[in-house]
């Protein structure tokens, strides 16, 4: 009785077996071309975001230049004014204290 209840559910159970495999391939399957979709999404999301770091970086370096064109003028400015007071120091020196008693 029990190698006639063995040899009747050994078919089943191959066919659970199969069946079960075959799930689970499929469930692979799927969860493969979830991640190659994902896998592509990211993709797109970085390209995007790299596009929009370049544009930021390229803006960074206008300002950068502009700063930079700036801050010359500013030391051009300050070297003529540092002149200028030098040669106003100069003249001061080199005129007589008025403060001084003469002998």
């Amino acid at each position: 009785m029990i190698g006639q209840f063995d040899a009747l559910l050994q078919p089943v159970l191959q066919a659970g077996f199969a069946g079960m495999t075959a799930v689970l391939l499929g469930t692979l399957i799927w969860l493969a071309k979830r991640f190659l979709d994902q896998s592509d999404k990211t993709r797109e999301t970085q390209a995007a975001g790299d596009a929009r770091m370049a544009e930021q970086m390229q803006r960074t370096a206008e300002v950068i230049s502009q700063n930079t064109v700036a801050i010359t003028n500013l030391l051009e400015a300050t070297n003529a004014q540092k002149i200028e007071l030098r040669r106003v120091v100069d003249e001061l020196l080199s005129r007589p204290c008025m403060l001084t008693v003469e002998k």
